[in-house]
Parts: C-alpha cells; structure tokens; sequence
C-alpha cells in the first residue's frame, strides 16, 4: 500500500462507494481479535515493521477510535513493532487502560512511543494508564496528566507488574500522579526486574488529597533499577501523615541506581514533609528493604522539612557526589544499613540512627545558604558548578563508577571535585527546569 490508490465499499443492496487512500495518511494496522466484517482483509505491514494508528482523511486523529487502535496494536504486538501513536489529545477512562503483555527481544523490542514529546496528550481519568508485564519494551514522549476529581483515582501513570523485564521508560512527562511509575510484587517477593527510568519529568501541580503513598517512582521489589536524568518535583501529600518521598527502592530489592537526577521537593509549592531520594522508602515487611544500591550525582534541594537522602534497613549504600541543598541532610537508619558516602556537598548533617552506620569521607556539611553562594554560580536555579577557586574544586576522593558529573560531563579522574557538577563545564540543560522552564 504505497502512493496514492482508492478503496472501494461495497454494500450488500449492490451500491458502491470509492474514496480516495493515500499512504501516508493511513498506516496499516493488523487485527488479530477477528473484529470488523473481513479482519483477514484487513491490511498488514510485515512483522517488526512501523505500525501506525489509522486517521481520518484531513484531519486530526479521533480520541475513542484511535485510541482503540492503540490498545489493539500493542494486544497483537511483537518483537521489533514501533507503535506510534498520531498526535492528539486523548481521554483514558476505565476501559481505556493499555496492557502491555507482549514482549520483544533484547536486539528487537516493542516499542510504543509518540514522535515527539508533547505530541500525544493523554488525560487519565481512571486507577492507571498502562499496565506492563511483558519484556523488552519501551514506552517514550507521552504526556500523561491526571484528570480523577478525587485524587485516589489516578494513581499510576505506569504500572510494571512482577515478571515484567528489561523495560525502558524514557523522556515523558508525567503530571497528577500519586505514584506516576509503580512497581509491585508477587506472593513471593518478585518484582520488575533490570528497568531503566530516564529524562522523564515527573511533578504534581498541587498537593495530593489522598491518604495513599505519594512517591512519584515507586519501586518495591526488582533488581537493577536505573533511574537516570529525570526531573522529579512537588510531590506533596495533603492528607494522614503528610510523608511523601520523591523516589524509592523498597521492599527487598537491590542493586539499584538513582543519578543526576533533579529532584525538587518544593518549587510551585510548599507543606508536607518531603523526602528527595531513598533505598528502603517508608518501609515493607522486609528484613532487608534494598542491598548495594548507589545514589550519585544528584541535585537534591528544597526539602526543608526532612532529608535529602534516606537509607532505612539499606544494606551496602553507596552515596556519591550529590548535592543536597535546603534539606536536614542524610539519615542512615536501622542496624541493617550501612553506607560509603563520599563527595557530597549539603546544608545539613548525616545522621545515623536506630543503628545504622556509615563511613564518611571528603563530604562537606552544614554548609550555610552563604557559603553555597560563594561557592557555586547559581544554586537557588540549580546551577551548582563551582566557582573559580571553591573549596570544592579537586577536594573530593575517587569512586567506583563515578566516571561522570550531573550533566554527562567525564570527570577528571585524577582530580576529582565534591558535589555533582564539575568545574569549568558548559552549563546544565537539565538544571533549566528549576527556573520553570521544561523540554
């Protein structure tokens, strides 16, 4: 089906009706579900081909019958289909929830995506938006906002069940959440494993009215989690304890990774007690909430009320060149948690408490709003490289795999500097987002 070409209807009286198609209007979908009057008939690209979501002739994509396509083609999904999704605006109710089943292959993933970020709008008016519990997909450039009137009703934007593996969530935009990107577990433990969370921007314009967790990433169980380069803010909780953390890895998982992240506990507003970044989150029945996980390189700010870095029953923590800014500091709690922390640069202390135990070297702390001034070019807009001639410059001590900065700068490994930005960089793009402005 290329070019121009004409389809012909045919009604069961004798009367015909022909219409003009042009290909690049209308992409090919297959149904496999036997729906329509001829689902054989229907055309289809070969497999591991571009599958795209019909359109209508001049103009925009309809929110229901696309969307239906949308569900359909990721139904019937197989390894190497890129579903992309035409631009719009489209409405989730209940009946509308994505379950993303199928799985790709490590050389040939499904891959479901808009264009371009911004493209495709998603207002989710149900529980959650898709559920993922296949391999080696990707999900990238959604807008998803939550639209519930009661915020008990959106609660996940993503929802990864156990056995789900190997999947890629990048560079989308996730707004009114109680917990955008969820993880759960099995009876027996298991979660999602080896998961990659990358340059997604994730915030809530108010606080939340509900009484469940607010934690914009919320990962219990699973193995090798990464989460990479995303934007995380305003994750209040307005009602029964008023506790919200900005992402955590709980609930016996391990080998997690949290870097150059940009986690802003309040920005458009205040209240609550908000936590940035932890391994073992507000707790599980778990003896071991997270074994070996590393948190590095991350801007950690504006958490007046609580830390920055929390590590609760975190066995083996690694905590390396964050910068944590207007927050109480670093909490290592239970005998369970251990930790390295070295390079970090923060307005408050590390704590241990209720046993845990850390060893600290070349950290900077209690360091006051004045002296972060003087030291870095611009840290109220999260721009925390060093000015000529800080103490920070070449203070810091090696780490393993710390072999970049915050903005994917290589570090000088024979002169290491404290905190997440280098020296002498070119500035941050990702730091742009303090300022209110977003890719």
């Amino acid at each position: 089906l290329a070019g121009s070409a004409e389809v012909v209807i045919r009604f069961k009286d004798g009367r015909t009706v022909t219409l003009p198609y042009r290909a690049e209007q209308i992409d090919s979908i297959q149904f496999r579900d036997g729906t329509g009057d001829d689902a054989a008939a229907k055309p289809s690209l070969p497999k591991g081909g571009e599958v795209r979501i019909p359109r209508r002739e001049g103009g925009p994509p309809t929110a229901i019958a696309s969307w239906r396509d949308v569900r359909r083609a990721v139904k019937g999904a197989v390894a190497g289909d890129v579903i992309t999704v035409p631009p719009g605006g489209y409405v989730l109710g209940r009946r509308d929830v994505i379950d993303f089943a199928a799985s790709g292959t490590k050389e040939r993933p499904i891959v479901l995506r808009a264009e371009k970020l911004g493209s495709v709008q998603l207002e989710v008016e149900t529980v959650e938006a898709m559920r993922i519990a296949g391999s080696h997909l990707v999900i990238e450039n959604f807008e998803m906002t939550g639209v519930c009137g009661a915020h008990d009703r959106c609660e996940h934007a993503i929802h990864l069940k156990p056995g789900a593996r190997n999947v890629a969530i990048r560079s989308n935009r996730l707004i009114d959440f109680n917990a955008a990107i969820k993880s759960s577990v099995d009876r027996n433990g298991d979660g999602a494993d080896d998961v990659l969370v990358e340059g997604n921007s994730i915030y809530n314009l108010t606080p939340r009215k509900t009484r469940n967790p607010v934690t914009p990433i919320d990962v219990n169980g699973g193995q090798r989690w990464r989460v990479i380069g995303n934007y995380i803010a305003d994750f209040a909780k307005a009602l029964r304890g008023k506790v919200s953390f900005g992402a955590f890895l709980k609930n016996n998982s391990r080998d997690g990774l949290f870097e150059a992240n940009l986690i802003i506990c309040e920005q458009r507003h205040t209240g609550g007690i908000r936590l940035g970044l932890s391994l073992g989150g507000g707790g599980s029945k778990s003896v071991v909430e997270h074994s070996n996980g590393t948190i590095r390189n991350n801007i950690i700010m504006n958490c007046p009320q609580d830390v920055g870095i929390y590590l609760n029953r975190a066995k083996d923590s690694r905590i390396y060149n964050n910068i944590i800014y207007n927050t109480v500091g670093i909490d290592v709690r239970y005998r369970q948690s251990t930790a390295d922390i070295r390079n970090n640069v923060m307005s408050g202390r590390i704590k241990n408490r209720s046993g845990g135990s850390h060893q600290a070297v070349a950290n900077r702390t209690q360091v006051s709003q004045r002296q972060f001034r003087a030291w870095f070019v611009d840290p109220r807009k999260g721009d925390f490289r060093p000015r000529d001639g800080a103490p920070v410059i070449a203070a810091g001590v090696a780490v393993p795999g710390g072999l970049k900065d915050f903005c994917g700068h290589a570090r000088d490994s024979t002169s290491i500097d404290q905190g997440a930005m280098m020296a002498g960089g070119p500035p941050c793009e990702r730091a742009k987002l303090l300022a209110g402005t977003r890719d």
